[in-house]
């Protein structure tokens, strides 16, 4: 069961180019628990978060050729997590972590005529983890306090963009980026009947460079077409290292289990390489289509925690990914059907994880969407969303939703 509070609050002053963004993702609780029919043993483990957030950015026309935006980030995340025994609600086990991180990043994009551009920038950012430990065990004398540390890391980007005609552009870039794990991979681990991770207080974040070229045309006053070739070095891969680490006997809903244990690693390097296409077309002045198309390439170079899966294909990455899609907008009135396809992942290192269908797989699927919303006014609508309309049935490690129901009414003021 989850307990979820979301707020968000958010300032625009088109006068002046600022934009403001304030938010509190507060997860009061989020627990899981098995109790044994046979003895009435059991226990619950529960994992309350919080993440605070605030953005500011600023634009400003330093010349009629040259609009700068420059701003900053800041996110703060806490989690405590517990497990107590159901019978004499005695604490098991509990784990605590905290991070914070700030970005400050600033970019300028420069016509030079009415053909040639280019997009600079820069970002820092700063992340530490702090006031974290772990008690494995109902004694709190072996409580293992881990002393705060960070990580910061500088992230230039530029891309460059020439306009050939009216219609079609060419585009290139290249930058870095810095991503920081998260509290749960850290502090918090899982048992299931399939796998038994560990938690990981040592990760490091991980940092990606990605190069891509792209080109863009227009076809009439209806049609665009758009095709990119993206490639990413990455360097301290985020990782599930699923062998090597020993076995566990440990219980979960009255059975007894004896798997490998497993867990998050920086483990390496490896690398992406990918084609998007994309495709947008003007039926009339009511309707309207999409299409886009991903195929991605992708391989663990080097691996120090295991060998064996140098070469595969990373875990969690899927190689086709294919949206179609269709919208009516008519006076209040806009509806949109879409449907999304994506192949097989793998989670096992070494893509020995073929089968579909079953739990823990990471089933190829296809499912359609469709949303229709009416607007009263300018500040207020109301939507309703059907989501796997044809209530297809597939594996995302458990089995996901079946045909489900939303309704959505948005007030702004």
């Amino acid at each position: 069961g989850k307990t979820q509070n979301i707020y968000a609050l958010n300032y625009n002053d088109k006068d002046n180019d600022i934009k403001i963004s304030l938010g509190l993702l507060d997860t009061k609780h989020n627990w899981s628990g098995w109790i044994s029919p046979v003895n009435g043993k059991g226990t619950k483990s529960d994992t309350p978060n919080k993440r605070w957030n605030f953005n500011i950015q600023k634009s400003v026309d330093l010349t009629n050729k040259d609009e700068m935006v420059f701003g900053l980030q800041y996110t703060k995340d806490s989690m405590h997590k517990t497990e107590h025994n159901l019978v004499n609600g005695e604490l098991n086990k509990q784990s605590k972590g905290n991070t914070r991180s700030y970005g400050l990043y600033i970019q300028n994009d420069h016509k030079f005529d009415n053909k040639w551009s280019i997009l600079s920038g820069i970002r820092y950012d700063n992340w530490k983890v702090y006031d974290s430990w772990m008690q494995l065990d109902k004694d709190k004398s072996k409580t293992i306090y881990y002393p705060a540390r960070s990580d910061s890391s500088f992230s230039p980007k530029i891309a460059l963009q020439y306009k050939i005609d009216d219609e079609s552009n060419l585009f290139t870039s290249w930058g870095k980026a810095f991503a920081a794990p998260t509290l749960q991979k850290m502090f918090s681990g899982s048992a299931s009947s399939a796998s038994y991770t560990e938690a990981n207080p040592n990760l490091n974040p991980q940092t990606v460079k990605t190069v891509e070229i792209g080109y863009k045309k227009k076809f009439g006053e209806s049609t665009i077409l758009g095709v990119t070739y993206y490639h990413n070095d990455i360097n301290d891969l985020l990782y599930t290292r699923k062998t090597g680490l020993g076995k566990i006997t440990y219980t979960v809903n009255g059975s007894t289990y004896t798997k490998d244990k497993q867990r998050v690693e920086n483990a390496g390097t490896a690398t992406t390489n990918g084609i998007e296409l994309d495709l947008n077309h003007k039926i009339n002045d009511q309707w309207s289509m999409f299409a886009n198309y991903m195929y991605q390439q992708s391989k663990i170079d080097k691996c120090s925690t295991n060998g064996a899966a140098e070469g595969k294909i990373m875990t969690y990455v899927p190689k086709h990914v294919f949206n179609l899609g269709v919208d009516y907008s008519a006076g209040k009135w806009n509806s949109e059907l879409v449907g999304s396809y994506q192949s097989k992942m793998y989670a096992q290192d070494n893509n020995s994880d073929t089968a579909k269908g079953v739990y823990t797989a990471y089933d190829p699927y296809f499912v359609v969407d469709f949303n229709l919303t009416y607007s009263m006014d300018k500040n207020s609508s109301i939507s309703f969303a059907v989501n796997n309309l044809f209530d297809k049935e597939y594996y995302s490690y458990n089995l996901c939703e079946g045909r489900n129901y939303m309704l959505t009414v948005d007030y702004n003021f």
